[in-house]
């Protein structure tokens, strides 16, 4: 897009434009002096909406490896770690387990601080009020990508059933393998755990939906969800719950990383630029503990999923392997990204940084320790390209009029730049571009389509 010249995007035509609606009427052309006075900012307005394109991560195998650097660390670690360490062993052979344990980054901090998920007594009822609000939330949304695809011609939506290849049937399948899953976080010794899990699906549902990685601020949810009418007050030493995520995003969006940085603690609220809203969410099937093939379904539906676990300090320690432990309660929030029928297990994704797990990852076997519990999906709002301006430069002493079927159409050669219902108005308007030495003419937003975009000219 060339922005060499400013470019204006008012909500309504000015009087020296035409919208796509008044193509075929006589236009009125303002001098220069003008149009030029009142587009000085808006080149900014189009460049900050400018979505750019989803990277394609690179595919990635999950299989049990031992890490040389886990043994190494294991090998200078304190006495009371080795302990702990030669105590899960010994648990998970008496237990006959099918996963291995090692010295963890997550080991260096205490399990309560990494383990902030805080279930409302009344999450089942929750659950199911959510439902007919889900279902609204998800019609409205229909009906404005149906208004988006109208003005904007060739709009196209993500829709995770078309990626989810071989969808709830096949016997695997994984958001990472699809480029879908923006990397492993960290969130430190802060018990913040239920805004990580539900923003990595809400930053799938976002890359699934219009094609584009985005790094969310959890910081900001964490510091200002609970500055929301009615919404939870979670924190990083009483935990949270995931709904407060998702109504958060619904009604305020959020910004960048960059715009507000994790700072490991509650921080403040302020103010930055929030482009990333949710559509619609809800929980999965209604329920507090969906079966596995209504968390598949979801999953091919929706993308990740933010879901509840009782993580142990067999968790803490995991590394490789099907966890498949079984222990009740639930206190830490997980995001599961795919399955594999041939484990029985759920990949999953945490937020306790790369040196937990599989670099961050753990195969879970479905049901282990409650996973998949008060699971939620988020949709990310669809949100269309930026109008395309294009500009075509003619030489004022060409123009001619030009009948093209009924229409008087003002031509410079082969380029058709205005079409008017009678010859006199056309030539008028030729009169006007030679009087002000009018030598380009810009458009935003072909094809037009619905009374949507503009046209204008420039000296």
């Amino acid at each position: 897009m060339d922005l060499s010249h400013p470019v204006a995007v008012p909500q309504q035509p000015g009087p020296w434009m035409f919208n796509a609606r008044s193509e075929h009427k006589d236009p009125l052309i303002t001098p220069p002096e003008v149009a030029m006075k009142t587009t000085r900012f808006s080149s900014l307005i189009i460049a900050a909406a400018l979505l750019s394109p989803v990277t394609a991560m690179a595919q990635r195998q999950f299989q049990p490896a031992v890490s040389a650097q886990l043994k190494t660390r294991e090998l200078s670690a304190p006495a009371a770690i080795k302990g702990r360490l030669e105590q899960l062993r010994a648990e998970i052979k008496t237990q006959r387990l099918s996963f291995e344990v090692g010295y963890t980054e997550a080991m260096d901090i205490p399990l309560e601080q990494l383990c902030g998920l805080k279930v409302p007594a009344d999450a089942a009822v929750r659950a199911q009020t959510q439902v007919s609000l889900s279902a609204k939330m998800l019609n409205d949304d229909a009906a404005e990508i149906a208004t988006h695809l109208k003005r904007t011609p060739g709009f196209k939506v993500g829709v995770a059933q078309s990626l989810a290849t071989g969808g709830v049937t096949a016997s695997a399948f994984n958001w990472v393998s699809q480029g879908k899953v923006t990397p492993v976080k960290n969130q430190g010794g802060c018990g913040s755990c239920w805004v990580f899990g539900t923003t990595a699906a809400f930053e799938t549902s976002w890359a699934i939906r219009n094609n584009q990685t985005i790094d969310t601020s959890e910081q900001d949810i964490l510091s200002c969800s609970k500055t929301l009418p009615n919404n939870g007050s979670g924190n990083c030493q009483t935990g949270g719950w995931m709904e407060y995520v998702t109504k958060y995003l619904v009604a305020l969006g959020t910004g960048t990383e960059g715009s507000k940085p994790y700072t490991f603690n509650n921080g403040t609220c302020t103010t930055i630029p929030k482009p990333y809203f949710a559509s619609a969410w809800g929980f999965v099937a209604g329920t507090g503990l969906p079966t596995v093939a209504q968390l598949k379904a979801a999953l091919v539906q929706h993308g990740t999923l933010s879901v509840g676990v009782m993580a142990t300090p067999a968790f803490q320690a995991y590394h490789s392997g099907v966890f498949n432990q079984s222990v009740g309660g639930l206190n830490h929030c997980v995001a599961i990204v795919g399955w594999d029928d041939t484990l029985g297990a759920w990949l999953i994704k945490n937020s306790w940084g790369t040196g937990w797990g599989m670099q961050g990852y753990m195969w879970i076997k479905y049901g282990a320790n409650g996973i998949g519990s008060h699971a939620v999906w988020v949709d990310a709002k669809a949100t269309p390209p930026a109008p395309v301006e294009d500009c075509i430069s003619f030489n004022p002493a060409n123009l001619t009029v030009k009948l093209v079927g009924a229409n008087h159409t003002v031509v410079d050669g082969n380029n058709y730049l205005l079409t008017f219902g009678t010859q006199p108005n056309a030539q008028k308007a030729i009169d006007t571009i030679k009087k002000y030495s009018y030598k380009r003419i810009c458009f935003v937003g072909r094809p037009f389509s619905g009374g949507q975009g503009m046209t204008y000219f420039l000296p």
